[in-house]
């Protein structure tokens, strides 16, 4: 766990350029207005704060909880005439 968290800041710090800011900005716009604010305030790949001081036993849970085949879904879009 404690490898994948730099992995994860060192994702986040590339991202974090002007176009994340005007994702951001557009997110909220979209999101915010329409009530769905959890996903208008925060992205996907979560909070700083959290990602770095986040003990190893709760990301494991939440792996095991949620990272699940009978919770999977696979989405194929294209022309398959």
């Amino acid at each position: 766990v404690e490898s994948e968290r730099r992995v994860i800041e060192e994702e986040w710090r590339a991202k974090n350029g002007p176009s994340r800011r005007m994702l951001q900005k557009y997110w909220s716009k979209v999101f915010g207005e329409g009530g769905a604010i959890r996903i208008a305030e925060r992205m996907p790949i979560g909070l700083h704060e959290v990602i770095m001081a986040c003990p190893p036993e709760h990301v494991r849970a939440f792996y095991k909880r949620w990272y699940r085949p009978d919770l999977m879904a696979v989405i194929v879009v294209g022309d398959f005439g």
